[in-house]
């Protein structure tokens, strides 16, 4: 059997019409998952600046009645936490 030029087009039109879904559910979720990462980056980039501002408090903390025992237990948390949001921005990050 030969297809005529029309019915090859129609043909390849229908085989092709569930990719062009599928490409377009693709689309959503990409532009939904860079939405995400964007909102994942602001939340970091905040605890960042949470971490440099307790790092602030915690030195003039230092400057009372603080022992040197607990103001080093204090600074190995923050940098913890630290570690662990860069943590997290380098697996938020890759997703732009």
């Amino acid at each position: 059997m030969t297809l005529t030029r029309d019915e090859l087009r129609e043909e390849l039109q229908s085989a092709l019409a569930p990719l062009h879904q599928a490409l377009a559910m693709l689309q959503q979720d990409v532009t939904t998952l860079r939405l995400e990462a964007t909102a994942h980056t602001r939340v970091l980039d905040i605890l960042s600046q949470d971490v440099r501002m307790l790092r602030g408090a915690v030195n003039d903390m230092a400057k009372e009645s603080v022992t040197a025992g607990e103001m080093e237990a204090v600074h190995h948390d923050l940098n913890r936490m630290q570690l662990d949001i860069a943590r997290l921005a380098a697996r938020v990050e890759p997703q732009r």
